[in-house]
């Protein structure tokens, strides 16, 4: 399934189940919050609430500081969950397009996700960001899937 050694917690025999259990085989479905790759498109999921959520993008993926390395194969059994809402950006990431001056901060709401405007570089420096840390060039239409609610600061 892809698992590494590290990633093993030892537990003595009093704390396995004693029966009714399934054995871990090539069919196995992997536990909420693995990430997973299927190997027919190359898209990467993560499993979450008896459903597989595709990340659209790698920037979406990467703002939550996910790593390829700890993305799994997905098993046949992944792949026949159903597939649930797409991954949106992390709360809190901030964007920019590659063609647009502004910088926006991420915000989650009840009704999905938003972006707030960085209203000046005096308010950029102020919160403590550093452009070439904090902020992930994304294309255009990235940015602007997210409706644009009054401004971050």
């Amino acid at each position: 399934m892809g698992y590494d050694f590290k990633e093993v917690t030892t537990v003595n025999n009093s704390e396995l189940p004693t029966n009714n259990y399934t054995p871990i085989n090539s069919v196995a479905i992997h536990p909420d919050g693995t990430l997973v790759i299927d190997p027919r498109d190359n898209r990467v999921y993560r499993i979450e609430d008896e459903k597989i959520r595709p990340f659209i993008s790698q920037e979406i993926f990467l703002s939550y500081r996910n790593s390829f390395s700890r993305v799994k194969n997905a098993t046949p059994s992944d792949l026949i969950k159903p597939i649930g809402e797409t991954i949106p950006f992390k709360e809190g990431v901030l964007v920019k397009s590659g063609t647009m001056p502004h910088i926006y901060a991420i915000n989650h709401t009840l009704s999905g996700q938003e972006r707030k405007l960085i209203t000046s570089w005096y308010c950029f420096v102020d919160m403590g960001y550093i452009f070439e840390k904090n902020v992930v060039i994304v294309p255009d239409w990235q940015v602007s899937q997210a409706p644009q609610k009054n401004h971050a600061c």
